[in-house]
């Protein structure tokens, strides 16, 4: 089963990308998700503000990769 999140800056307007797909549900504040060779896309909070759509994650984008990147457990 795949999971569409919808991407935020702090700011709340929408991140680049504006929403991910993933098989993963356990993301969580702190991991860095790959997104190509030169972008991690870094997940810093979780709003789910609104019972009737899905959660939100604050999140940025960095150029480059970190040394290493966590994973859910």
């Amino acid at each position: 089963m795949t999971y569409s999140f919808r991407l935020q800056r702090t700011d709340g307007s929408p991140a680049d990308p504006p929403t991910l797909r993933s098989t993963v549900l356990t993301w969580r504040q702190g991991d860095t998700i790959p997104l190509g060779a030169d972008r991690t896309l870094r997940v810093l909070g979780v709003r789910d503000d609104d019972a009737d759509s899905r959660p939100c994650w604050l999140s940025k984008t960095c150029r480059e990769r970190p040394l290493a990147s966590s994973s859910p457990s």
